[in-house]
């Protein structure tokens, strides 16, 4: 009873000492509860979103790239092939082919409207962004599945925002086929250029670059020695096509490489500066368990004897290499852009979630 009794003269005396500041709480409830919900608010944008990643870039939200190569100078050849045998490389031709379109581009000089050459370089399953939908979960869905393979979910787990065509000149939706020929350095300077109006349309978007034979190249230049930090850390992956980025032998070079590219090929050298710089691309990323280790994948052909598998990888990037066939048409340099076996390669490569960290 006496314990009772104390406890409700205790709390009559607390109570008594506080109301003061419960009268005064009372009155001003509308404004404290304003004050919280301003806290809360900044508390939220400074997070950006709560669905979004902090980096500011979501890999679930793309835009794709696409990046073809060079319009070759064809005239520029000696008459006869005069290659090396390389082995496991199959045996060089006897006579050259007739080139496909989409390498001379119509001329040297012929101008190019960079959407359809695009187009018309990687084919029918890039149309526009459904269709390449509909063409990766396919990919994705004829692929043998694995234990943490992305086809498990039933499909790509990002949507395409956009796909878009890099331009030799920039921010021009036209350029001419000896605009492909220029620098290498000059080529990646474009590209960051079309990059730069690309976030600005698409701010929280994540890219991933396609770029096959010179136009891969120009992606891992523009990634060496171009890139911001914060432009890469948009960069969900660079993709390569049979890309010259290991530097070519005279041994190749002179009797097809540099008539055949032009300008640009003296940057493809082995051994040249642009060759070198192109060597740290992969190093501008952190390898991270709980990320993606490197963005830059390389995808080879064996049969290719414009750019063998011996000069189509990079220090650091993950390499592949197989049999995607043969054209006859190209010296094996175009079949790995209508292969199903490359497709497979490239959406399971998309389909990696999250994003590689910046250095």
């Amino acid at each position: 009873m006496h314990r009772a009794f104390s406890h409700r003269i205790f709390s009559r005396h607390i109570f008594a000492r506080f109301a003061p500041l419960r009268s005064w709480l009372a009155g001003r409830r509308k404004s404290i509860f304003m004050l919280s919900a301003l806290l809360l608010l900044t508390m939220l944008s400074a997070d950006i979103s709560l669905l979004q990643p902090r980096s500011g870039y979501d890999w679930r939200e793309r835009v794709i790239v696409l990046l073809p190569g060079v319009c070759a100078l064809p005239a520029q050849l000696p008459p006869a092939p005069d290659l090396p045998s390389l082995a496991p490389l199959p045996p060089p031709p006897r006579q050259w082919p007739t080139w496909p379109d989409w390498l001379t581009c119509g001329g040297a000089e012929a101008l190019q409207n960079a959407q359809a050459r695009a187009l018309g370089t990687f084919v029918d399953g890039y149309a526009n962004t459904s269709t390449l939908t509909s063409t990766l979960n396919q990919a994705l869905r004829q692929t043998p599945a694995e234990d943490d393979s992305p086809e498990d979910n039933g499909g790509i787990p990002f949507t395409i925002k956009a796909l878009e065509a890099f331009s030799y000149a920039g921010d021009s939706p036209t350029y001419t086929s000896s605009q492909t020929r220029q620098p290498l350095a000059d080529s990646a300077r474009e590209l960051d250029a079309q990059l730069q109006r690309w976030q600005r349309q698409f701010p929280h978007a994540s890219f991933d670059l396609i770029g096959h034979s010179l136009g891969g190249a120009v992606a891992v230049y523009w990634a060496a020695a171009i890139a911001t930090p914060e432009r890469l850390r948009a960069i969900h992956s660079i993709i390569t096509l049979d890309s010259p980025l290991g530097g070519i032998p005279h041994s190749i070079a002179d009797a097809l490489f540099a008539p055949f590219f032009g300008p640009v090929a003296q940057d493809l050298l082995a051994g040249s500066p642009a060759i070198a710089l192109m060597a740290h691309a992969s190093g501008r990323w952190l390898t991270n368990t709980d990320a993606i280790s490197s963005p830059i994948f390389t995808i080879s052909n064996v049969r290719d004897l414009v750019v063998p598998f011996l000069w189509a990888s990079l220090p650091g990037a993950t390499l592949s290499i197989d049999d995607y066939g043969s054209d006859n048409s190209s010296l094996n340099h175009g079949a790995i852009l209508t292969s199903p076996a490359a497709m497979a390669e490239i959406a399971q490569i998309l389909a990696q979630e999250g994003m590689p960290l910046v250095r």
